[in-house]
């Protein structure tokens, strides 16, 4: 039974590794940056900007990180749109 089961072990955990990486491979990830004089506008045009050609159904999640940078008086916001998708 011994050297059944180790085999079996063996094959399973491979099986199971290659769904993960399929799975994985599947997920497609997109990012842009967008600029502008409010964080909500920022974030916006960035996720508009990674968003392009991708349908609405196929994403999966999608946020910005922002950064302000005072000095800019014109575009103070500057932020990073992510979308991953299927």
């Amino acid at each position: 039974m011994k050297r059944l089961l180790r085999p079996m072990l063996t094959a399973g955990s491979l099986a199971a590794a290659g769904l993960i990486f399929a799975g994985a491979a599947l997920a497609h990830d997109r990012h842009a940056d967008g600029s502008s004089t409010t964080q909500a506008a920022a974030c916006k045009l960035a996720l508009q900007l990674a968003r392009q050609g991708v349908a609405n159904d196929q994403v999966t999640a999608s946020h910005c990180e922002c950064l302000e940078n005072k000095e800019d008086h014109s575009a103070p916001w500057s932020c990073t749109g992510f979308v991953s998708y299927r």
